[in-house]
């Protein structure tokens, strides 16, 4: 950034400094404006489930072990009724935020 070579700032403290007292108050004063509406753009969630919309979710294909792998980790399912094995299902993995694997 030119303007930080122009000022002195050869550190990354002194880029900070110049950052924070005069490049910001200098580009607010130009760009700032006013909203049209005060009131909050924010909205409360409601009854939303953020576990399971910020993960990494990716299809696999339940092995004949009934075992799936995800990011190296073999997942093994638990027998469900009424089927005698999940071989050759596709299902859903998701790596959840915590680093927990769930199988969909």
């Amino acid at each position: 950034m030119n303007e930080l070579r122009v000022a002195g700032s050869r550190t990354v403290a002194a880029a900070n400094r110049y950052l924070r007292t005069r490049f910001i108050p200098a580009f607010n004063a130009e760009f700032g404006r006013p909203p049209a509406d005060r009131r909050s753009a924010f909205v409360t969630l409601g009854r939303m489930d953020l576990e399971q919309i910020l993960c990494v979710e990716k299809e696999r294909v339940v092995g004949r072990d009934n075992v799936v792998q995800a990011d190296g980790v073999p997942l093994h399912l638990d027998k469900q009724r009424g089927r005698r094995t999940c071989a050759g299902l596709h299902v859903m993995v998701r790596r959840h935020l915590d680093g927990q694997h769930s199988v969909w």
